[in-house]
């Protein structure tokens, strides 16, 4: 399936735990962002890439800026419950954007 991505939108996020609590954040996530985020209008998909031991990128894809801000409100309490396994080590700020290309096996 191929879409050229007109109309979604991205957030891109990078988060850095205490060492030894990636695996702890990653099944919080598990249980509690992403079931919330299945819920909202506009979800379209939500992926997490390990970069290192306690290191992760996050991938989130929206329909339309609207529904990206709208579930924002929804989920940032499941993330205040993740800041306390944060890394202080630096972390890039998230980013938003136009998503240009979005393809996808048939599979």
């Amino acid at each position: 399936m191929k879409n050229k991505g007109k109309g979604l939108v991205g957030r891109v996020a990078h988060y850095r735990w205490q060492e030894g609590k990636g695996q702890e954040a990653l099944n919080q996530a598990l249980k509690g962002i992403i079931p919330q985020l299945k819920q909202q209008e506009g979800f379209h998909s939500y992926t997490i890439v390990q970069v290192g031991k306690d290191e992760y990128f996050t991938f989130t894809l929206w329909e339309d800026q609207d529904a990206m801000k709208h579930a924002a409100t929804v989920t940032q309490l499941v993330r205040e419950q993740l800041q306390p396994l944060r890394s202080e080590l630096p972390q890039l700020n998230p980013v938003l954007g136009e998503v240009v290309v979005n393809e996808r096996s048939a599979v």
